[in-house]
Parts: structure tokens; C-alpha cells; sequence
């Protein structure tokens, strides 16, 4: 659980890391790596505090295909993958 700053910077990086490795939407090879922190803060808020794998990965689903649209929605393995990983850290 998130208490203090350090703490929301310590799982900032990690989510950060994780979608970074999966890249969902193919851009890390030309971007920077701050490139998805916009999703990153939207579901590290909307997650941090729950325990299903399936809920969050719907709202990870959910925060790419409200920001990039119809293309978000090719990476739909991809979020199953960043949702367990970001579940067995926090």
C-alpha cells in the first residue's frame, strides 16, 4: 500500500518498468522512457489498492484503448501479462 511518497515512487517505477518491457503499443524503441507515464499514473491510482487480476487488467485494458483508441486493443494479451506482473509486486 501506498503511505507516503517514496512509496508511490518506489511502485511508479516499478509499473513503469513492467508496461516500459511489454511496450503494449510498440513505441520504446523510438521513445522516451517516460513515454507511457501518462497510463502508468491512471492505473497505478485506479489499482494500487486491489487484489484481482481481472479488474486490473481491465482497467489497464481500459486506460489504453481510452488513450490510443481501436489500435490499443491488438496488445489485449499483453495486458493480461502486465496485470499479473504488476499484482505479484504490489
Amino acid at each position: 500500500m501506498i503511505k507516503n511518497k517514496k512509496d508511490y515512487l518506489s511502485y511508479f517505477q516499478a509499473l513503469r518498468k513492467i508496461i516500459n518491457k511489454h511496450d503494449p503499443m510498440s513505441l520504446m524503441d523510438a521513445a522516451p522512457e517516460d513515454e507511457y507515464d501518462m497510463e502508468v499514473e491512471k492505473i497505478l491510482a485506479s489499482t494500487y489498492r486491489l487484489n484481482s487480476l481481472a479488474k486490473i487488467e481491465k482497467i489497464i485494458y481500459d486506460t489504453f484503448v481510452n488513450n490510443f483508441g481501436d489500435e490499443a486493443r491488438i496488445a489485449e494479451d499483453l495486458y493480461h501479462k502486465i496485470a499479473k506482473e504488476w499484482l505479484e509486486i504490489k
